[in-house]
């Protein structure tokens, strides 16, 4: 993004009322969410073109984007009278119609968007949605309220349609990217970007036909740094499917392209780790580091490809190894202290992570690992200062705000992290583990009305949620509302019967429910299961 700011800019130096710089920099900055700005470049490109309709269409997605959504739909719906074809259109005037409670317009024209972009998955969630709207309004009186049907959808979508907005703007600068590899079809540099942007937008199969365009076309290798990018960028995404086989494939295939490059074995490396087949991935790591053997960051993955297997110990002996040789190589000092965390060793933990830091002052990454480092020891005010200094230049950064929260919470501060965790779920609205902090939190502070209601969310997110469905079964079970714990104590006992925590559980719920037989044989295994682990639990005691 940089290069192409760097590019617009110098463009609009040359000529102030180049329409194709301006509209750059407007997408520019709606990637960048800086909507003001893009408005700005968006209102000047207008002033000079008229009603040029790419204009007007990118001007109703930036709409969309501020939440504007009245101002959104009419823009859009304006575009699509002049071309009823106009994508951008059609997915704004979808989004901003479900938004406005429009949900049979809000189908009509996500169904029109989706038949040309079917692998907006986004998009598809919306309509999904949108449809089980539509469907409980229907239903006849009676009837379950469509308001209740859509509780938890909307939930959810709230989330999606955001995530939406970003797969949005990928879509647009991916039909940007096309419209010129038209006039251009025999660039493969411009193909190799396609491809990139296709990969974003989840269009795999184009994004690989591209890229073998590009490959194909590239005969001086005057692009091979954006084709490896490219070629890079889609290896990841199909590992991060789940789609190994095809992954693999392709990182076989880039390393036999490129057999004297390092990327393309660390590549497959990381493949290979993600499948779990530790020698292949190591045995890669180990190619790439025979064609660069001083490169610390070659070392560095490997140590990485080491941890994700389990050999915790080897990635740490790779680490130390490394600094030896190359001291004050920051990358390495900050792998360190992460590992060495993840390794029970909150002291060493913190002697690399204030190394990095002394390297590179202003990284955020070793500082989180201290703030997390000093709680992790039980110094839990020097947690807390750490992440309240990190917190200052960075208020949107999760890591630093479980930090923070996890300092608050064990200090005694509950109103503190309750406020904390609440941010925390402002920035990550879809995580299951900031409602169960955020719950938490509300019964450390006695708000125990908020707790319920945020517990349900967490599990309508991730039903599997471990930490949540224990604290949601006792939580539901100590205020003797039975017939919320029992399912979930239930469907725990069947999953994990013969986990201490989950039989205690259970004993406890045999009491309420008037089986003192059942109780004593769950909560006598419980105890002696705790006592295996060389754990001490409180022993229930039962009402004669």
């Amino acid at each position: 993004m940089r290069e192409a700011t760097v590019a617009f800019n110098k463009a609009l130096e040359l000529d102030p009322d180049s329409l194709d710089a301006l509209s750059g920099m407007a997408r520019l900055k709606l990637q960048a969410k800086d909507y003001v700005a893009a408005t700005e470049y968006l209102d000047r490109a207008l002033a000079l073109s008229g009603t040029r309709l790419s204009l007007v269409s990118l001007k109703s997605y930036v709409a969309l984007a501020m939440k504007d959504y009245q101002t959104a739909r009419a823009t859009a719906e304006r575009v699509l009278a002049y071309d009823s074809r106009d994508l951008t259109a059609r997915y704004v005037a979808g989004v901003s119609a479900f938004a406005l409670d429009s949900m049979e317009q809000a189908g009509s024209r996500l169904r029109e968007y989706l038949s040309d972009v079917p692998d907006d998955v986004h998009a598809q969630a919306i309509l999904d949605q949108t449809l089980v709207i539509i469907g409980s309004k229907n239903q006849p009186q009676g009837a379950e309220p469509a308001e209740q049907a859509g509780t938890v959808g909307r939930l959810l979508l709230d989330v999606v349609s955001v995530e939406a907005l970003s797969a949005g703007a990928l879509q647009v600068s991916s039909r940007s990217l096309e419209a010129r590899v038209e006039r251009l079809p025999n660039h493969a540099g411009l193909r190799a970007e396609l491809s990139m942007a296709k990969t974003r937008t989840g269009q795999l199969k184009r994004a690989e036909a591209e890229l073998g365009q590009a490959i194909k076309l590239d005969k001086d290798q005057r692009y091979a740094g954006i084709i490896d990018q490219a070629e890079s960028a889609l290896i990841h995404s199909y590992a991060r499917r789940f789609d190994y086989k095809t992954a693999t494939e392709l990182a076989l295939a880039f390393r036999n392209r490129r057999p004297d490059q390092s990327a393309p074995y660390t590549i497959l490396a990381t493949v290979y780790a993600d499948q779990g087949e530790a020698e292949k991935a190591q045995e890669a790591v180990r190619n790439a580091l025979a064609i660069d053997p001083d490169s610390a960051e070659l070392a560095v993955n490997l140590a990485t490809i080491q941890a994700k297997v389990g050999d915790l110990e080897g990635a740490l002996s790779t680490l130390k190894t490394t600094i030896a040789k190359h001291e004050g190589h920051y990358r390495t000092l900050a792998q360190l202290a992460a590992m060495s965390l993840s390794a029970g060793d909150p002291a060493e933990a913190i002697h690399w992570a204030e190394r990095a830091i002394a390297v590179n002052r202003d990284a955020i990454a070793p500082r989180v690992s201290l703030a997390r480092s000093y709680n992790a020891a039980g110094e839990f005010q020097l947690g807390l200062d750490t992440a309240k200094s990190l917190l200052d230049v960075n208020p949107n950064n999760a890591e630093i705000l479980l930090a923070m929260g996890h300092a608050q919470s064990s200090l005694g501060l509950t109103e503190d992290a309750v406020r904390t965790y609440e941010t925390l779920l402002e920035i990550a609205p879809f995580s299951t583990t900031a409602h169960f902090l955020l719950a938490r939190s509300y019964l450390e502070n006695r708000q125990f009305s908020r707790a319920l209601p945020t517990f349900q969310r967490a599990l309508a997110i991730d039903p599997d949620h471990y930490p949540t469905r224990l604290a949601y079964a006792r939580f539901t079970l100590a205020g003797g509302e039975i017939g919320l714990a029992a399912p979930v104590i239930e469907s725990l006992a069947s999953q994990f019967n013969d986990n201490p925590e989950v039989l205690e559980l259970e004993g406890t719920l045999a009491i309420a429910q008037g089986d003192p037989a059942g109780a004593v044989a769950s909560l006598q295994e419980s105890q002696r299961l705790f006592a295996e682990a060389n754990v001490s639990r409180p022993c229930v005691r039962l009402n004669p």
